[in-house]
């Protein structure tokens, strides 16, 4: 993940792909984290905690909020080390980036191909995920965008001919 966005890592680091691969219990957390919610050990070794937990190897930076949710709870912890603790997600968000510009194509299709693999989905059978890529998102807004822009001019219209009646209405009360 730490290659893919820029974390802001404020304190310590991001946990390592070894780390990732043997389920390391580490989690990097946000400034906000909800510390109440999970079973954690701090890093410094004054603070230790009975029972299985998470050792909190970085903390991010504050980043604020996007669209109204705060970007400063987040947890970020090796996947096979959350499966073991939690058990399997029943959501999954995987960001990827292509190796080099231009490669967006293939990086789609080798990450559907991982995808369809890790729900078993045989060939002819639609998936059940979605890919989601910038541009994707961007065509989303442009869109509603527009959507928005032609029901704007029918609505001012209608608007402007209600107030048009009672303007009109009060000087005939008069």
């Amino acid at each position: 993940m730490a290659l893919v966005r820029d974390l802001g890592i404020d304190r310590g680091r991001f946990f390592t792909e070894q780390e990732a691969v043997q389920a390391a219990q580490v989690a990097v957390v946000g400034p906000t984290w909800p510390r109440r919610s999970f079973p954690w050990r701090t890093a410094r070794p004054d603070h230790p905690r009975r029972g299985r937990g998470f050792r909190v190897i970085g903390v991010q930076a504050r980043l604020g909020s996007s669209g109204g949710t705060s970007l400063d709870r987040s947890v970020w912890m090796p996947l096979l080390a959350f499966e073991r603790t939690f058990g399997t997600p029943q959501t999954l968000q995987v960001f990827a980036k292509a190796a080099k510009p231009g490669q967006t194509a293939a990086a789609e299709d080798r990450a559907r191909a991982t995808m369809r693999a890790r729900r078993q989905l045989g060939p002819g059978v639609e998936d059940t995920f979605d890919v989601l890529t910038p541009e994707a998102a961007r065509d989303f807004v442009q869109r509603i965008s527009e959507r928005i822009g032609v029901a704007a001019v029918p609505i001012s219209i209608m608007a402007l001919l209600a107030a048009v009646v009672v303007v009109t209405n009060t000087s005939w009360c008069r």
